[in-house]
């Protein structure tokens, strides 16, 4: 049996990549954020968009938790966050249609994941690829978080005239 210190260092509960790891780099990006939104307006539109990117993985993974826990449930339809939606603001702005992407969040649209086909009790749940998508998710959010900390970290270097 490992002792108290074992048990809060490393991974929890065995699962590299799981929902702590998740909600520990979503805490670290809210506490930087935080700090920037008590600050005179320092985001730019690439600090924007990677918050938008943080939004759509918290939006995604509540999906896909949700996903996991009614695999069980009859008639429950899997579902999905689309990427493109939280995109969409950002290629207008490369493609000349918009001046600057509004820093708002946009709507989510949730969507039908239609990739297997309902067992006969009407559920489409497959947990493997549920599993994937999270893993996946994970990875992206902590991406996002690590470029985000970069950013900080960088105009804390700045500031403090150590560039």
């Amino acid at each position: 049996m490992p002792n108290r210190s074992q048990a809060t260092h490393g991974h929890r509960h065995g699962k590299p990549g799981g929902d702590a790891d998740f909600h520990r780099t979503r805490a670290v990006a809210l506490r930087l954020l935080h700090v920037a939104s008590g600050m005179t307006r320092i985001s730019d539109p690439t600090t924007d968009q990677i918050v938008r990117g943080l939004t759509f993985t918290s939006q995604r993974h509540a999906v896909l938790a949700r996903n996991l826990a009614n695999v069980a449930t009859p008639g429950y339809r899997a579902g999905d966050v689309l990427f493109e939606d939280h995109l969409r603001p950002a290629l207008d702005a490369v493609g000349g249609r918009a001046a600057r992407a509004e820093a708002s969040t946009p709507s989510t649209r949730l969507i039908a994941s239609q990739d297997v086909t309902p067992r006969n009790d009407g559920n489409d749940v497959d947990v493997d690829r549920q599993m994937s998508r999270l893993a996946q998710n994970t990875l992206f959010h902590s991406a996002l978080v690590q470029v985000l900390i970069g950013r900080f970290a960088t105009m804390k270097q700045a500031i403090s005239g150590r560039v």
